[in-house]
């Protein structure tokens, strides 16, 4: 195995230090990231120079690094633990590819401590203890306890759904991940073996890479079993409860009964199915009494509920549950205990899950009794519920609160939002209603925001039993994730949760997350630092040279200007103005191997979620954001978190602005080492830095998920910025999902290089969309091209150069461009406006070779849609350098000029067709921007894009969507769903 080090080379290391690099460190924020090790071999292709191979999933994992190595920063404390990989008396050494693991499994009935400094493999059911029955007093004969301790930063994996661990009654579970009154912990983690890359070595079918993203977009559950606790407190099942799926006897009559510590601790992709009617959850919580400690514990993705307690008298704060596929937290078989501070996040990959709280006495569902005693009656304090629909609003999962089967219980402090697919509330079962009537089941400052039409099913009574409810609020919740209250929460009176028991702090807000400051168990965000997939909202400035932290109207700003020589991250929350120019790093010249004397290289990373709003100036004292060659920019947004290049002052939501304004400040450039055909060290236009090399596969990082609004400042009447300028930039760069709206210049030109993108939107241009010259060689699939009819000049949908004749280039230099198309709809400005008078669709010119596939191009009617300039275009036609295969033209009387060889070479290109796109169905009717495919469009063959070499997805249309399902645009693109009269 190897690894990258500091000066950008590759060495063997050995096990132990293999295994220390994978252990999770934070980042600059005090977020959790993955391992070094993890991220270079996982998300990056390659070693020295490192480059990024995009998987093509849009809903990948953000990518962080530095300039030195291209791994994640490292400064994660240990926990006071062991550097030494030994494993204790009773757990078997293993070797996991060259890495010591040390493997448990079956029952342990001895003491056991894991240390942090291997990983630990739960190899098949492992059982803590022999059962020692449910009195405490008078153990069974055959009971033999033990307790297991676990280190703080210690990773647990399972390599299969049969992979548990049980805690059987009598015996305690240690993990415990550190002192809250010292900041975060250093979390104890349990996961699987395909999370941490495990599954190729231990030969398991399931492979993958590790996720690092936002928790909602994470696709990955039910890789391992879970963690079950057995217990010796009260249910209302009996003494000696056999738990589902052979996971233990609970019960008892003990209260207080104490099976441990569970503090600062994640448990990730759990959740086996043992039959039909049987799952596991991340965590069961079987009868466990209240001298048990949870605090600080997260349950992420889990393929049944996150957290069922049934019965016992438990108490939890600090509770996150992240993408369960059922119900997120649970009681049943009379529970009484207390949470306080709980966040819910469900995911919309799992079209299944169920309820924020779905609250039993019995289960029916298991034709249980509602009546029987005790009663479920916890009290559930300060909790904050996010369903699926807020971030995919055709989401159906479950309601947001739902007690039934004659449950008691305190409901206070609540917050839910976006369940829109069911409810915010249902109450269920005669018994249930009794509960309320007789004061056994009330709620207190709970406000729902769901579908106005059904906030509510049966739940009148519940809302009326107390103060401050309100089942038609309008949730306020800030943070790419929305968890954090904002001002509509804070205007909410707060139940006191003090008046319920010693239990509970004191607090003065309602839901789970009260503030995006610093990490504080009550008043600030206690999620950072600790949890999984949950970003950290911060709410000042980094620090750094090139920003300066000003006030403007009582808020904030941090503007940023300069040139950036130490690697900067801008996280999520302040707000950024691009006061001036940002340079990122001091240009390192063309060879990566002999930088030159004066390099100075950076990695400018921008957090998911943030806007960078430019100042509005005319001129060449426009700011303009570069990346030199030799450093990186790594903007790595989401679908539901896109980052945003803007101007200052424009109201993104205001449909006129996001029509009508344009040119307002520069653009984003990058500079690369990669080929281009005009030399090794060529000047930008318009002073946007040096750009050149021969190294094809050269990284300048990461845009994924990024708006470039507004941009195309015009320096001077010869010299236009474009919305994104990739010059020389290679193909180790990973660009998805990127939209330029409203440039006064072109949308992406490509000056040369071989960088390949994916997922493009480029609207309302004010002069080419995509311009490719200087022998670019890269791979363009799924773009999509609207222009405005508000700006005239419009030219061309793609404009294709080797190099330009307006500047006096020469069309035969070499490399020539060769750029290869797929999936690309391009939508004239006559489509709005008849009389539009803008430029071509297609315009291959100055010599360009390359291959242009599965393209619809509609209403260029002022021009053509397709044309073919200069004797040495057609040479590429002739020499079969230069192709088309089902390209489809609706463009009126003349459809094409002089593109008649490009038409015939290749197959099922059609120059007379007649479009038939629809707007998606989501915008209705009046959307005048259509881009999906219609019958026309789908009765066409498409010419398989895998032909056409591995960087292309195999889709089977033409165009960039061939219906709702397949529109990569939705939830984060802008301008689409403008009505254009």
């Amino acid at each position: 195995m190897e690894h990258q080090t500091n000066d950008g080379s590759c060495t063997g290391t050995s096990a132990t230090t293999v295994v220390a690099s994978r252990r999770l460190t934070r980042d600059g924020a005090g977020a959790l990231a993955m391992p070094a090790l993890l991220v270079t071999s996982m998300l990056f292709a390659g070693c020295g120079d490192v480059s990024i191979e995009s998987p093509g999933d849009p809903n990948a994992p953000p990518v962080t690094g530095s300039s030195s190595s291209g791994g994640s920063s490292s400064g994660g404390s240990s926990g006071g633990g062991t550097t030494t990989c030994s494993c204790p008396a009773g757990a078997t050494e293993v070797t996991v590819g060259t890495e010591t693991h040390c493997s448990i499994a079956g029952t342990i009935t001895t003491d056991m401590t894991l240390n942090n400094a291997c990983p630990v493999q739960i190899a098949d059911k492992v059982t803590i203890g022999v059962d020692a029955g449910s009195d405490p007093n008078s153990p069974v004969a055959t009971a033999d306890p033990a307790v297991l301790t676990i280190q703080p930063g210690t990773v647990l994996y399972g390599i299969g759904t049969d992979s548990l661990l049980i805690i059987s009654r009598g015996s305690r579970l240690i993990a415990d991940g550190g002192d809250p009154a010292n900041g975060p912990g250093d979390p104890i983690i349990f996961t699987s073996a395909q999370d941490l890359g495990y599954a190729d070595e231990l030969g398991l079918a399931n492979t993958r890479a590790p996720f690092s993203g936002l928790a909602q977009d994470d696709p990955y559950t039910q890789e391992w079993g879970g963690i079950i606790i057995n217990g010796r407190a009260p249910n209302n099942r009996g003494t000696d409860v056999p738990g589902e799926g052979g996971t233990g006897t609970y019960g008892g009559n003990t209260p207080a009964d104490d099976s441990g510590v569970l503090r600062f601790v994640q448990v990730k992709y759990a959740g086996e199915f043992v039959d039909a009617t049987t799952q596991l959850n991340g965590i069961a919580f079987q009868s466990v009494g209240s001298g048990t400690v949870v605090d600080y514990v997260q349950v992420h993705n889990n393929a049944d509920d996150g957290i069922e307690f049934f019965g016992g008298a438990v108490n939890v704060k600090h509770v996150v549950i992240t993408g369960s596929a059922d119900d997120s937290l649970d009681f049943v078989q009379g529970y009484n205990g207390n949470i306080q501070f709980g966040v819910v996040v469900q995911n919309p990959n799992f079209a299944d899950s169920d309820s924020c709280i779905e609250d039993d006495t019995q289960s029916l569902d298991n034709a249980g009794d509602p009546d029987a005693m005790p009663f479920s009656d916890p009290k559930l304090v300060n909790i904050t519920c996010v369903g699926a629909s807020t971030f995919n609003a055709q989401a159906t999962t479950g309601e947001g609160l739902h007690p039934r089967a004659g449950t008691a219980g305190h409901y206070a402090n609540i917050v839910v939002a976006n369940f829109n697919g069911e409810t915010c509330l249902e109450v269920d079962d005669q018994q249930t209603f009794d509960r309320i009537a007789a004061g056994l089941l009330k709620a207190d400052s709970v406000v729902l925001d769901c579908d106005p039409a059904a906030p509510v099913k049966d739940g009148t009574e519940f809302l009326a039993s107390g103060a401050n409810n309100d089942a038609n609020f309008t949730n306020s919740l800030s943070g790419v994730i929305p968890v954090v209250n904002g001002g509509n929460e804070a205007a909410v009176t707060p139940f006191d949760p003090t008046t319920l028991g010693s239990f509970f702090d004191a607090v003065t807000f309602i839901g789970g997350v009260n503030s995006a400051g610093a990490f504080d168990p009550v008043n600030g965000n206690w999620l950072q630092g600790w949890t999984f997939g949950m970003e950290i909202v911060p709410d000042t400035c980094p620090t750094s040279s090139v920003v300066t932290t000003t006030t403007v109207n009582s808020e904030t700003v941090c503007e940023i200007g300069g040139t950036l020589t130490t690697d900067l991250t801008l996280p999520f929350g302040p707000r950024y103005r691009l006061a001036d120019s940002l340079r990122v790093g001091v240009d390192c010249g063309s060879d990566s191997n002999n930088p030159a004397a004066t390099c100075d290289a950076a990695v400018l990373t921008i957090a998911p979620g943030v806007t960078i709003e430019a100042r509005t100036t005319v001129g060449n004292d426009a700011p303009i954001l570069v990346v030199n060659r030799g450093s990186r920019i790594v903007a790595n947004g989401t679908r539901n978190a896109p980052i945003t290049f803007t101007a200052e002052g424009v109201d993104m939501t205001d449909a006129t602005a996001l029509t009508t304004q344009i040119g307002l400040w520069g653009g984003v450039i990058i500079n690369g080492r990669a080929p281009n055909n005009r030399g090794t060290d060529v000047p930008g236009e318009g002073g946007t830095g040096t750009y050149g090399g021969n190294e094809p596969t050269d990284n300048s990082g990461v845009l994924r998920y990024v708006r470039i609004m507004f941009g195309g400042n015009f320096v001077d009447a010869s010299t236009q910025i474009n919305g994104l300028s990739l010059q020389a930039v290679g193909n180790g760069t990973l660009i998805e999902n990127v939209q330029v709206h409203n440039n006064a210049d072109d949308g992406i030109e490509l000056f040369g290089g071989t960088v390949n993108l994916r997922n493009i939107v480029i609207t309302g241009s004010a002069d080419d969309s995509i311009d490719w010259v200087q022998g670019y060689t890269g791979n363009i699939q799924t773009a999509l091209v609207v222009q405005n009819p508000n700006f005239a000049d419009s030219d061309s949908c793609i404009e294709a150069d080797t190099q330009s004749l307006d500047n006096a280039g020469d069309p035969d230099a070499m490399p020539f461009s060769a750029g290869i198309v797929s999936n690309v709809t391009c939508v004239g400005a006559s489509h709005f406006v008849a009389t539009a008078t803008t430029g071509e669709g297609l315009h291959p010119r100055a010599g360009t070779a390359g291959s242009f596939n599965n393209i619809v191009v509609i209403d260029f009617l002022g021009e053509t849609c397709l044309e073919v300039d200069d004797s040495q275009t057609t040479d590429r036609i002739n020499a079969n350098l230069l192709d088309a295969n089902s390209m489809l033209l609706d463009c009126g009387a003349v459809p094409n000029k002089d593109a008649t060889d490009l038409l015939n070479s290749g197959t099922n290109n059609n120059g007379a067709f007649t479009n038939s796109l629809q707007v998606p169905a989501r915008f209705g009717a009046n959307s005048a921007v259509p881009y999906v495919n219609g019958a026309n469009e789908q009765a066409v063959p498409a010419l398989d894009p895998t032909t056409l070499g591995a960087f292309f997805q195999p889709l089977q249309y033409v165009g960039a969507v061939n219906s709702d399902a397949t529109d990569f645009t939705e939830g984060w693109t802008v301008w689409l769903d403008v009505y254009l009269p």
